[in-house]
């Protein structure tokens, strides 16, 4: 299958954290453990677990998911994100999307009441677009969240993009992630779909 040009890292997760687009932005496991996938092999973490990815989001747009299965009905911590930025997290499995706006902190701008199925893999994408501030929430090819959200400018963000990780003194987290796609635009939900699917975002 052809690279999209808008991809900016794939994690497969078949047994490796390597970057399957091209950019050659292979990722460091620390913890992770080879385990089944959605489609062949994935990873599962604890809280002390984490991928780390040689990546810093733009700021301008971006697209960011995979399949995550929760292992534990009680999950709470950092499914993927970059700190200072955005993180997306379980809290007893239900789903919050966290975007810094003021250098004092972050704002929780939802907690997404409609949370994960435990023991069954969910696919999870957020899309955000600066050009018309809009923040949206994927689950399972559905928008079920959109929100407008304007990132601050006084943040400094420097840090590296994670799958799972961050973890803290109240995380407690069980997941499995497999297959996570970065693109740099706004994907629409057709094209959400369509990598549920296993196919490309339509040009």
């Amino acid at each position: 299958m052809l690279r999209h040009p808008n991809l900016v890292a794939w994690y497969k997760l078949d047994g490796n954290a390597k970057d399957s687009s091209g950019s050659f932005k292979d990722g460091i496991n620390t913890n992770g453990i080879t385990n089944s996938g959605k489609s062949d092999k994935g990873y599962s973490f604890d809280e002390t677990g984490y991928i780390w990815c040689p990546l810093v989001l733009s700021l301008t747009r971006y697209s960011i998911g995979g399949w995550v299965k929760s292992t534990y009905a009680y999950s709470v911590g950092t499914i993927f994100g970059q700190e200072l930025f955005m993180k997306v997290k379980l809290s007893y499995n239900k789903l919050i999307v966290l975007i810094r706006t003021s250098v004092s902190g972050w704002d929780v701008y939802q907690t997404i009441y409609e949370g994960v199925v435990v023991d069954a893999w969910n696919h999870i994408f957020v899309v955000f677009d600066n050009n018309t501030h809009t923040l949206k929430f994927y689950l399972n090819g559905n928008c079920i969240y959109t929100n407008t959200v304007i990132p601050s400018v006084s943040v400094t963000y420097d840090k590296n993009f994670q799958l799972n990780g961050y973890g803290g003194a109240h995380e407690n987290i069980r997941v499995a992630l497999d297959d996570f796609q970065i693109y740099n635009k706004a994907l629409s939900e057709s094209d959400i779909k369509r990598i549920m699917m296993g196919l490309h975002p339509l040009n």
